[in-house]
């Protein structure tokens, strides 16, 4: 039986990839309400309210409040959403090029290769909040995950996402 050896090249992402940025001089204490707007279209409108409806969730949880009209708010709330293709390589060997008593008598090699090709989707989800009146950039939260072919999976992955994402927040200032 040969030895099979695995390398993925491209190396599967695992775990999701969340991050916040925010600008530490922004007085967050101040927002209480907000309007929200989907900015991109996603492959998906059933996941795209189902994002939007868990930010909302959140941020009641913290304290702010949707309203339907911008003009009401103290800050804006944007989804953006993209999908794009990533490529993963995986090569197996079938044979290690030695037998049991060394190396192969007609030369030393690595025996058959093969070399297989998977383009894994990768969902990047990103919510924006804007302060209303300066229409300044305040707080960025950022999401990227491998997605998979079960809504329900990823539905569970965009409710981690969101949850990592305004852990910590509003953010406290230090200074």
């Amino acid at each position: 039986m040969g030895l099979v050896l695995a390398c993925g090249l491209a190396g599967r992402a695992a775990a999701q990839s969340v991050h916040t940025d925010f600008d530490t001089r922004a007085n967050f204490g101040k927002y209480h309400t907000y309007f929200s707007v989907v900015k991109t279209q996603w492959d998906n409108p059933l996941q795209e309210r189902r994002v939007a409806e868990d930010i909302d969730s959140v941020l009641a949880a913290k304290g702010w409040q949707r309203v339907d009209r911008r003009d009401q708010a103290d800050a804006v709330v944007a989804i953006h959403g993209a999908t794009r293709a990533r490529r993963e390589l995986s090569t197996f060997y079938d044979d290690p090029g030695w037998t049991g008593w060394g190396w192969r008598r007609f030369g030393a090699g690595f025996g058959r290769s093969t070399t297989s090709v998977r383009m894994i989707p990768v969902g990047t989800m990103v919510v924006d909040i804007f302060d209303r009146q300066s229409q300044q950039l305040v707080w960025r939260g950022t999401a990227k995950a491998d997605l998979s072919d079960n809504p329900s999976r990823n539905t569970s992955k965009d409710v981690k996402a969101v949850a990592k994402m305004f852990h910590d927040f509003p953010p406290r200032v230090h200074g």
